[in-house]
């Protein structure tokens, strides 16, 4: 991850990450702001996160639950392959997407607003998911 060190004489707040003077600050994204320095970088050579390919059977479930830093920010995408399934965010209780026979989910969210992605299937259905980690560079 990369480390940042304010070299500003006052504090700094960036994308809600607060850094005081000469303080350094571990963050999982690369970020540019004046003042604001890179002092090392020790990121992954890879941001996939999470993937798989599921058969999940109607009337069932299939929870993903990224190993995440809260500050990341997450890029989903989700292939119905066969079959119809609902894809929510934490649980089925919130608003959900619909996706038929080939079609894609592609979203962009920060990690913190999320805990879990649960495919719900609504008839027997093949499922492949991709979550990774947003590198901003």
């Amino acid at each position: 991850m990369p480390v940042y060190r304010n070299d500003n004489s006052n504090t700094v707040i960036v994308d809600g990450i607060k850094f005081e003077p000469g303080e350094e600050v571990e963050v999982s994204y690369y970020i540019h702001y004046p003042g604001i320095t890179l002092v090392s970088d020790s990121s992954p050579k890879s941001k996939i996160i999470a993937s798989g390919s599921v058969s999940i059977t109607a009337d069932n479930t299939h929870t993903v639950t990224p190993d995440v830093n809260q500050n990341d920010v997450l890029e989903i995408e989700i292939i119905c392959e066969s079959g119809t399934v609902d894809v929510y965010y934490n649980s089925t209780s919130t608003t959900g997407v619909r996706l038929e026979s080939y079609e894609k989910f592609k979203d962009e969210v920060l990690a913190k607003n999320i805990n879990s992605i649960v495919i719900s299937a609504v008839s027997d259905s093949d499922v492949r998911y991709v979550i990774s980690r947003k590198v901003v560079t």
